[in-house]
């Protein structure tokens, strides 16, 4: 169930709404940093997503949305209301807690939501999911399922909490979103996760839950595989190395702690598992492009995304 302070802040008008209302049109609420345009063609490409795993928004109401695509999978979830989207050439309408997941690449436009009408946005970076089966659907929906909406709520209040630690609690949320999606539409489970095997989804878990802590030889023992089998598994299904993975999930932390917390850079790295200080801060400047004090100075506390 959404907090009524959270309700009350969705359901106020945004800038761009107030725009819309006044001209009456779509008013774009991309920057270009994150837009490609080639003649009617709409990306919104991963730039969006370059320092977090996760963004959530509201969609903004009161003007149609053009038809665009992304370089990321996105979650429309309708808690309030209704809206007709038009999905790779198809017709589809979203009554309240329908859950609709597309995938990258997938093209749709919006139709315009009106005063009562509320569409939440999530989208993520996670090249491991795809939707596409042997018919090249590009998208998945959900009709409205309480397990599924309670946790979509749940990562709705604690997005707009600005709590502490909120991105690491929506990060569980998150990975709990999709359990519950395969639990209750087992059918779907080889379209979300493609061909990869149960095998490599596990894995992926245990990276994002105790990357502090996760080797290549615990994982061996747990699972009952040798290091060399897992790490050709990793490599050839991710595109990346078991090290490269857990290394950017705890960049991924140490960032949200930066600017969430008073932490000394020595007890974030401690915290994520890091104990080469020198070795964080190179790696920092390479995912993030500025050394750890700078990119805490930058964005403590006026962080809006996770």
């Amino acid at each position: 169930m959404i907090n009524q302070n959270i309700w009350q802040q969705l359901a106020a008008l945004t800038p761009i709404e107030k725009k819309q209302i006044a001209k009456h049109q779509f008013v774009n609420d991309l920057s270009p940093y994150v837009l490609i345009t080639n003649g009617k063609k709409r990306v919104v490409n991963q730039k969006l997503l370059s320092h977090h795993s996760i963004y959530l928004s509201k969609h903004n109401r009161f003007a149609p949305y053009p038809l665009h695509s992304h370089e990321f999978v996105e979650i429309n979830y309708m808690l309030k209301g209704n809206c007709d989207e038009l999905v790779e050439g198809e017709h589809i309408h979203l009554t309240q807690g329908d859950v609709l997941m597309m995938d990258i690449g997938c093209h749709h436009c919006i139709d315009q939501l009106d005063k009562n009408d509320l569409m939440i946005n999530l989208i993520f970076n996670n090249k491991n999911i795809s939707l596409q089966n042997e018919n090249k659907q590009k998208f998945i929906i959900f009709p409205k399922n309480e397990d599924i909406t309670n946790t979509m709520d749940d990562i709705i209040n604690e997005y707009y909490s600005g709590s502490i630690y909120r991105g690491l609690i929506i990060d569980n949320y998150f990975n709990i979103l999709l359990a519950k999606i395969i639990r209750n539409y087992p059918m779907i489970e080889k379209k979300v996760y493609g061909n990869q095997s149960r095998l490599l989804v596990d894995l992926l878990t245990e990276i994002s839950n105790d990357y502090q802590n996760v080797s290549l030889s615990k994982l061996a023992d747990r699972y009952g595989y040798t290091k060399p089998y897992l790490s050709n598994l990793i490599k050839k299904l991710t595109g990346h190395t078991f090290i490269e993975l857990r290394t950017k999930k705890r960049l991924e932390q140490a960032q949200y702690l930066l600017t969430s917390s008073n932490y000394s850079i020595a007890k974030i790295c401690e915290l994520v598992g890091i104990h080469n200080q020198n070795s964080f801060y190179t790696k920092f400047k390479q995912q993030y492009q500025m050394m750890p004090s700078d990119y805490r100075k930058k964005n403590y506390l006026t962080d809006h995304f996770i």
